[in-house]
């Protein structure tokens, strides 16, 4: 599916409670350290590893890697208003669109990509702008995103690369089987 490099912007206004897990408690939530690069060098390896060899151990890797990953998701910031609250924090103000970066399969179907590091954002991305930014995310927050989402055909994992591509039912398969159950 090398054809997903073609770059769509969609705008959709939306309400971040709950997408990306807010509405859970502190002890739910994955922390991921924001100070700490996003790197996913097993998951990488995984996915070449696989591609060389398409075995069931090889698969294991791969959703091993999966399990562990926070990804870059990309969206254009140009009309986001931000405001810093009194701890420090960016805060998205109301009123603002978000406008995510998507790829498209060859039949025009849109997929989320998703980036393991900066340098697969790169590859894809050539011409990056300070309009470009980027939110954090784990593989559940992504995965439960786009098969919650009527929009998201699936994901594509580092598409200007080894282009890993997972369908909506997969996507969904993969939480069914994977996402840690929390109790409330």
């Amino acid at each position: 599916m090398k054809q997903l490099s073609t770059i769509l912007l969609i705008m959709g206004l939306f309400s971040l409670t709950g997408l990306f897990g807010q509405n859970k408690t502190t002890e739910e939530k994955e922390k991921i350290d924001l100070n700490k690069p996003v790197e996913n060098p097993d998951l990488k390896k995984a996915f070449g590893t696989f591609n060389s060899n398409k075995s069931e151990t090889n698969l294991q890797l791969v959703l091993s890697g999966l399990k562990k990953a926070n990804f870059i998701v990309l969206f254009q910031a140009d009309e986001v208003k931000t405001t810093e609250d009194q701890n420090g924090n960016t805060v998205i103000d109301k009123g603002s669109v978000i406008k995510f970066i998507n790829c498209f399969d060859k039949e025009n179907k849109p997929f989320l990509p998703l980036f393991t590091d900066w340098q697969e954002v790169d590859l894809w991305y050539k011409q990056r702008d300070a309009s470009i930014q980027s939110f954090i995310m784990t593989t559940f927050e992504t995965f439960e995103w786009v098969s919650n989402d009527k929009t998201y055909n699936g994901v594509v994992i580092n598409p200007g690369s080894t282009g890993w591509t997972m369908s909506k039912e997969q996507v969904t398969y993969f939480l069914t089987d994977f996402k840690p159950k929390t109790s409330r």
